[in-house]
């Protein structure tokens, strides 16, 4: 077994150059590992084990499936036992190797024996078990559900754990709801944060017409412990109202007392985007700065994707070689602080009308790939230096804006974007003898469109 370790072995569905020739590995031997295992004292058994383990770790292996088979993954756990952990820390093995698939057969145990190595794979490496629900691993069966939310709940509650993604892409029953409840206890801050406006939203999905049903969805006890914040998960989690006659239901049913109803109750100035989508407004602006032109040449899009090969989404020509750019700043009570939109100014005259930049996405302007939009020269946009002058300046907590140049390609002005795959669109604005005066580039929060007449928000 460990003898057969070397070099990679790759599945038949990969596409790839240069496939190595098949050779026997521990994807074949496992069944013999299996069958062996039935013949051997304790001792053999365990050492057969370990070795199983180690082939599987260390053998590098491409593909999308999970090539250790059920009855392989039930023999090292039933020999390694708890030691079996050791498998799932991060830098066990190699790269590409089989941990993924020791930790894929993690994921899908039930029972209580599969919520506590649940808790061990998110203790050990939380970014590995994020990474495997954003694979498409198998979702949970409802009776696992509450289980494995009480182990999200008793995970460390700083840093946040990035596993409690989880929450948002699968779905689960009424009966797991007190579960969810108590992880928005455990690991939320405020009424404005993220996971708890999930959570109540995700509630009151799950709210019925009768209160005496409704109130078996909240963990009174937790929250008598916690009554701040789930003061603000029971006003959430329901219409204008609702909190006081669940609260009130609570007390009538005997969860809990009537002390901590009257605190649960407590008077709240409920917001508005409790019920409903509220705009982003713009709070600030900031100057960019000047960027040259050498062609008089003014493109825009994802400096880390636009240009080169991928083209240009659009190419304004301009009458001068230089041009300010400033940064408009929106605001959100939910989501914070964005960049709204950029403007690059030529002239000094004032629009007289404006006109949709036509170009890229179905006609109608760019996609930022990785979170960043720009005003630019065709040169700049073409030479790729941005990987070089700006590096990982930008990867930091939005909003965030930059400028970079070269005497020979001119320069960029930059701006993180909230949604990653957002579509950007640019105006131009010309002046009454038709010269390109103004470019604005909405980034999606403001649904700007100058051409309506309506007077820009900044």
């Amino acid at each position: 077994m460990r003898d057969s370790v070397g070099e990679a072995i790759i599945e038949d569905s990969v596409e790839s150059v240069a496939i190595p020739e098949p050779r026997t590995s521990w994807v074949e031997l496992q069944h013999e590992a299996v069958a062996a295992a039935g013949i051997g004292d304790e001792s053999e058994r365990r050492m057969l084990a370990e070795a199983l383990l180690d082939a599987v770790l260390e053998q590098p292996s491409f593909g999308p499936s999970n090539r250790l088979s059920d009855a392989a993954f039930e023999f090292l756990l039933s020999e390694l036992g708890d030691d079996l952990a050791s498998a799932l820390h991060r830098g066990r093995g190699t790269q590409h190797g089989g941990q993924r698939y020791v930790c894929q057969h993690i994921w899908s145990m039930s029972g209580e024996v599969g919520a506590r190595w649940f808790g061990r794979l998110a203790r050990a490496d939380d970014g590995a078990a994020n990474s495997l629900y954003q694979r498409g691993v198998p979702p949970w069966s409802e009776e696992d559900w509450l289980m494995r939310l009480d182990v999200l709940a008793d995970l460390p509650a700083r840093p946040r754990p990035s596993i409690l993604g989880v929450l948002s892409i699968h779905t689960m029953p009424k009966f797991a709801a007190p579960g969810l409840v108590r992880v928005a206890l455990a690991h939320g801050t405020d009424e404005r944060d993220p996971l708890v406006h999930f959570v109540s939203e995700r509630l009151r999905a799950l709210r019925s017409s009768s209160l005496s049903h409704d109130v078996d969805m909240f963990c009174w006890d937790e929250m008598a412990r916690k009554p701040d914040l789930a003061r603000w998960v029971l006003e959430l989690s329901g219409p204008p109202g609702d909190r006081s006659r669940i609260v009130e239901e609570a007390v009538r049913a005997q969860r809990i007392s009537s002390s901590v109803g009257a605190l649960l109750d407590e008077s709240l100035e409920r917001p508005a985007w409790a019920d409903g989508e509220v705009p982003w407004t713009v709070e600030s602006t900031a100057i960019l700065g000047s960027i040259e032109l050498p062609s008089r040449r003014l493109t825009g899009g994802d400096p880390w994707w636009t240009g080169g090969l991928e083209g240009l989404p659009w190419v304004v020509n301009v009458d001068r070689e230089s041009i300010d750019v400033m940064v408009v700043v929106a605001d959100h009570p939910l989501y914070g602080r964005q960049c709204a939109a950029l403007v690059a100014t030529v002239g000094p005259e004032p629009v007289e009308n404006w006109f949709l930049v036509e170009g890229g996405a179905d006609g109608l302007g760019y996609t930022v790939e990785v979170g960043v939009a720009g005003f630019g020269s065709v040169e700049f946009y073409d030479s790729g230096n941005v990987f070089d002058l700006v590096g990982d300046d930008m990867i930091d907590s939005p909003p965030i804006w930059n400028v970079a140049s070269t005497p020979a390609d001119g320069g960029i002005a930059m701006c993180s974007v909230g949604p990653q795959h957002q579509l950007c669109r640019t105006w131009s604005g010309l002046s009454a003898h038709g010269r390109v005066v103004q470019l604005v580039t909405d980034l999606g929060l403001l649904e700007l469109d100058p051409t309506t007449g309506f007077e820009l928000p900044w």
